[in-house]
């Protein structure tokens, strides 16, 4: 969680059109990228701004503090499925 308010704090302190770093995934080997058979170790780029990092560190902060609650969501349903 200190991952996103350190480049949450990073990206709020330059020029909004300039708020935005380029992250990296790797593509699990079962998936397929871009339609074109398997993806074994294709690493999967996107542009993330800050209002991505909010909304995710936002979404996060709202799970653990679900958990913390005692509300857990069911195996593979929807993640408003709560017990």
């Amino acid at each position: 969680m200190q991952s996103y308010l350190m480049l949450i704090n990073t990206l709020a302190s330059v020029q909004p059109d300039q708020a935005w770093i380029l992250a990296e995934q790797r593509v699990d080997e079962n998936a397929t990228a871009w339609g074109i058979g398997k993806a074994k170790g294709i690493l999967k780029r996107r542009v993330v701004t800050l209002e991505d990092l909010r909304k995710e560190y936002q979404a996060e902060l709202d799970r653990v503090s679900a958990m913390e609650n005692g509300q857990f969501a069911f195996a593979g349903g929807d993640e408003m499925d709560v017990l």
